[in-house]
């Protein structure tokens, strides 16, 4: 079963290189512009549209939904890393590093390791598989990086906003 996955429209955090983690931010106007222009770039048969619940992720959703008028079904689940303390400063590279690189025992100051995301994240791709739907989520770039991460045994270090991935969820789940 395959999943179309799409990260959020830019948000005012991330246009200042800062750290969202669950900080509910919104979308800027490029954001905004970012989704408007994705959502030209959507896939007919689309069958639901999951999200993860904090609004720049919903936000980036109901742009990308208005082509298609579907139910969208936000989840917890398909939330970023929880940077714990370091959410709202800036991404150091003595803290981008063990972050790009997965490292799963890695608990950023009171925050989720990669190991508890991926947890949290299996239990989704578990339900979503058995419903067997053409399915289109919008989430966070930490989350896009592991399902990368878990299909291809490699790193994916830059995760443009806006930008689409596609994932073989037989193929995620069969390998862990």
């Amino acid at each position: 079963m395959k999943i179309i996955v799409v990260r959020h429209g830019q948000t005012k955090l991330n246009s200042k290189h800062l750290i969202n983690g669950w900080i509910d931010d919104v979308l800027t106007k490029d954001g905004l512009r970012q989704a408007k222009e994705a959502s030209k770039k959507i896939p007919k048969g689309i069958d639901i549209i999951y999200s993860s619940d904090l609004k720049r992720a919903l936000d980036t959703a109901k742009i990308l939904n208005k082509k298609l008028d579907l139910k969208i079904v936000p989840s917890v689940n398909l939330r970023e890393i929880n940077f714990g303390s370091l959410e709202g400063k800036f991404f150091s590279n003595d803290l981008i590093i063990p972050h790009r690189s997965m490292k799963y025992n890695w608990h950023p100051y009171g925050g989720e390791s990669f190991g508890d995301v991926k947890k949290r994240l299996l239990k989704f791709l578990k339900k979503i598989r058995k419903d067997n739907k053409k399915v289109l989520i919008v989430t966070h770039g930490g989350i896009i990086r592991l399902l990368y991460h878990l299909q291809n045994k490699k790193s994916l270090h830059f995760i443009e906003n806006v930008s689409f991935h596609k994932f073989d969820l037989d193929k995620i789940l069969n390998k862990v």
